[in-house]
């Protein structure tokens, strides 16, 4: 095995151990907001995976929320860029992203529960 299959195979590895790390850190996120009565989708993008969360009352007006890996660790950042938790604080992060929507007059489902 050369150099180069290795480092590639490494390469590789770590990229799918990252996809699989993302889907996991978004799904726990999803469970909290729907929980709260948002509707949160998993969405597989062809270089990225995100997570799409709503108002059951208005599905066209939404958030994407992305992980990202820092030095200080996993946190969630929304499509615009802003920081909103790190990912061991997901009722903070869910927290937040609620208030963007609330700001806007949007809500959850009565009782978290989604249509």
């Amino acid at each position: 095995m050369g150099a180069s299959t290795g480092a590639s195979a490494a390469s590789s590895l770590l990229r799918r151990w990252t996809a699989w790390r993302t889907r996991r850190l978004l799904s726990r996120l999803a469970r909290t907001l729907r929980k709260r009565g948002w509707v949160a989708e998993l969405r597989y993008q062809e270089t990225s995976i995100l997570l799409r969360v709503f108002s059951p009352e208005v599905p066209i007006v939404g958030e994407s929320i992305f992980v990202v890996h820092d030095i200080a660790g996993w946190g969630y950042q929304a499509s615009t860029g802003e920081w909103l938790a790190y990912c061991s604080e997901r009722e903070l992060a869910a927290a937040n992203i609620a208030e963007r929507f609330v700001c806007f007059g949007l809500w959850p489902s009565p009782n978290g529960k989604q249509p």
